[in-house]
């Protein structure tokens, strides 16, 4: 079940409203439920967030999907003529890299873009973010943005490294300029010299540093900062080469030996031309198998999961939620039936957009905020004073309760109304308290000793052996500890001194004489 808290204003930028599923539920109480989701928040430890381009629009920085989006520009002339309008949603597929008059509108898209990320700063949201990583409470952020604002707010930007083969081939291509410099250290062309770059020919061997700092912001779908080749994958900045022509843009590795290959009469190579290094439509992440080993490491310790600002509709990060939200609520009912984590409070999955996301999302988020953004993060998320304000109210709750809750009564001892005189074989401890015995007269006495048990004797506990007993006698009647033989000795005792009744003789008849016949 998905609670529902709706904090949303009048928003004319939102999409069309999409019909709600039949597992949300509208929340009964906004502030206490709010006030769950901002202590669950302020209690964990190793928070996830995903984040789409909802974040940014208050950066000005549109959109894909929302009313005012980049896909929602569509032209009513299309298809209508030569001149006919290209739909922004191919320009983001890998097909308008390969076709010239699709390549001019990608180029101009990603020029405006550029210009705009370039020129835009962080938002609250961004730099509640950056508070998360500075108190410690960041485990990772996995973005979908391709603005970069998460650098600017402070968060290290980039793609976690690890240990692959890739490595290999670099050390090979970097041995191979060593070789060709080396090779033709004398061979002069001036015409190749504005052709020369340092960082290409340097002949000193990069080795990766041995201790690198964490990245805590993962870009799932690239960056606008920088321009990839599509044949050697040679990366330079972006802001060298904006803005981008209409045209393809070679690449400064690829033509340098190309040109220093004719040069030497050798067989010219095929070039690669630089594109912008983000992650299209169409095609796979470059570096995917680095970052799916990412996630699978926060997995083991992530204990809270915050989506904001999108609506889920990429396969990859629809498996990163749905992944982490399993192993969250596995993990509580897990811990929960074998006693492990008890007191903790339990890790939720929080969404915050203005939609619910399409398809089948049951049991993955506990709770969906709905409303703007910014106004939700600058209000209660980076607002410690409304927790404070709250938690009054819910630290007295509790303790009334407990006070008024009262303990498990005791049940009360039923007393027996016989009480039985102190024999080896009834020793009982808890049944000699409960006896009381009248002694003031004789009667009484002889039939109490004289009564025979009717209910069955209970054991003594292990170890102990004084027992409280009540001796009752015609002399006194109080009560003292004495011990197993000391009681025997009091019987006899009472026994002798009691005068036993004697037998009446019966008389002896005489024997009569019989007559002797003669």
């Amino acid at each position: 079940m998905t609670i529902h808290i709706p904090l949303e204003t009048d928003n004319l930028d939102a999409g069309p409203s999409t019909p709600r599923p039949r597992y949300v539920h509208e929340s009964r109480s906004h502030q206490d439920d709010l006030t769950t989701i901002l202590q669950c928040l302020k209690d964990s430890k190793r928070i996830v967030v995903v984040s789409g381009a909802g974040v940014s629009t208050a950066a000005n920085i549109p959109d894909f999907r929302s009313s005012s989006g980049l896909f929602s520009d569509r032209r009513a002339d299309k298809g209508k003529g030569k001149a006919r309008e290209v739909d922004p949603k191919d320009l983001f597929h890998v097909k308008a890299l390969s076709s010239p008059s699709s390549l001019d509108a990608h180029h101009a898209l990603i020029n405006t873009l550029a210009s705009l990320s370039d020129c835009a700063s962080p938002t609250p949201f961004h730099q509640y973010i950056a508070s998360l990583s500075r108190d410690g409470r960041l485990l990772r952020c996995y973005t979908q943005n391709i603005d970069a604002l998460e650098s600017k707010a402070g968060l290290r930007l980039g793609i976690p490294s690890s240990p692959s083969p890739k490595l290999k081939s670099k050390s090979k291509s970097t041995s191979r300029n060593i070789s060709l410099k080396t090779q033709y250290a004398d061979f002069e062309s001036p015409s190749l010299e504005h052709l020369l770059d340092p960082s290409l020919l340097d002949t000193t061997p990069k080795s990766p540093p041995r201790h690198e700092a964490e990245v805590q912001a993962v870009p799932l779908h690239g960056l606008l900062t920088h321009l990839r080749c599509t044949l050697c994958h040679t990366k330079v900045p972006m802001s060298d080469y904006l803005p981008l022509p209409p045209h393809p843009v070679p690449c400064p590795s690829c033509k340098f030996h190309a040109e220093l290959r004719d040069a030497l009469y050798e067989r010219r190579r095929s070039s690669g031309m630089l594109r912008a290094d983000v992650v299209l439509y169409g095609e796979e992440h470059p570096q995917g198998e680095v970052i799916g080993q990412q996630v699978e490491k926060d997995l083991k310790v992530v204990d809270c999961l915050l989506v904001v600002g999108t609506t889920l509709s990429v396969p990859g990060v629809k498996r990163i939620v749905k992944e982490m939200s399993k192993k969250l609520h596995h993990t509580t009912s897990a811990s929960r039936g074998k006693g492990i984590g008890k007191g903790k409070r339990k890790g939720k999955v929080i969404l915050i957009n203005s939609e619910y996301p399409k398809g089948h999302w049951e049991g993955v988020f506990d709770y969906w905020i709905s409303g703007d953004i910014q106004e939700i993060t600058t209000r209660y998320l980076a607002n410690p004073d409304y927790l404070e304000q709250q938690e009054p109210v819910r630290t007295t709750t509790p303790r009334q309760s407990k006070e008024k809750d009262p303990s498990t009564p005791r049940k009360n001892k039923k007393t027996n109304g016989t009480v039985f005189p102190p024999t080896p074989e009834s020793l009982d401890r808890s049944d000699r308290q409960k006896s009381r015995v009248s002694d003031k007269s004789g009667s009484a006495w002889e039939e109490h000793r004289f009564a025979t048990p009717t209910t069955p004797t209970k054991s003594t506990k292990r170890g102990h052996k004084e027992v409280e007993v009540v001796i009752p006698s015609p002399v006194s009647t109080k009560k003292r500890k004495c011990t197993k033989k000391e009681v025997i000795v009091e019987i006899n005792r009472e026994r002798e001194s009691t005068p036993t009744p004697t037998p009446t003789p019966t008389p002896v008849s005489e024997p009569v004489p019989t007559s002797i016949s003669p």
